[in-house]
């Protein structure tokens, strides 16, 4: 995609930005797999029609009464809003929400059997780490001929809450 001109600016920035700015403020609170550009470019644009769904009301006054071209700045704040800020607060919502399984708990009482949105059970155990933590990965060989796996000892990472800093993640080799 190339910016041969404003327009094609214009769009980038309105359907591609607000849905960006949502799923990297998502992506912190919730690990996913890695996905296609195109699913990505796909999934941008949803999220930034449901951002604008959410905002209708306003859009739609905005362009139905004179107050774009007797307010020009205040417009543009209110579409800075929507564009830039409105996402990362969707973004928050959405990322405790998940972290807290709000939604999915819902379903789950009126009947329905979600999947989990974190891709493995490793993700999702190391994401609920509130303290230093210790673990043990075996990692098993199988071209070699030693009969003992390589052990590696790491310590994860964890929330504190008063610096809001994580530890680093520093493997050690133990045997193997």
């Amino acid at each position: 995609m190339t910016l041969e001109s404003s327009d094609v600016l214009f769009y980038t920035l309105a359907f591609l930005v607000p849905g960006f700015i949502l799923q990297w403020t998502l992506s912190a609170f919730v690990s996913q797999k890695k996905e296609d550009a195109q699913l990505l470019f796909l999934r941008f644009i949803t999220l930034s029609c449901a951002n604008y769904g959410l905002w209708s009301g306003v859009i739609f006054y905005l362009f139905r009464t004179e107050v774009l071209n007797n307010h020009p700045i205040a417009s543009a704040v209110i579409f800075f809003i929507i564009v830039f800020v409105s996402p990362i607060g969707i973004g928050l919502l959405l990322g405790k929400s998940s972290q807290n399984d709000t939604v999915r708990s819902l379903l789950i009482r009126v009947g329905f059997r979600p999947m989990h949105a974190v891709p493995n059970s490793w993700d999702y155990k190391f994401s609920h780490v509130r303290e230093a933590a210790w673990g043990r990965f075996t990692k098993r060989k199988k071209s070699s001929g030693k009969k003992r796996p390589a052990v590696i000892v790491a310590k994860f990472a964890a929330f504190r809450p008063l610096a809001g800093l994580t530890y680093p993640l520093t493997p050690t080799k133990v045997s193997g």
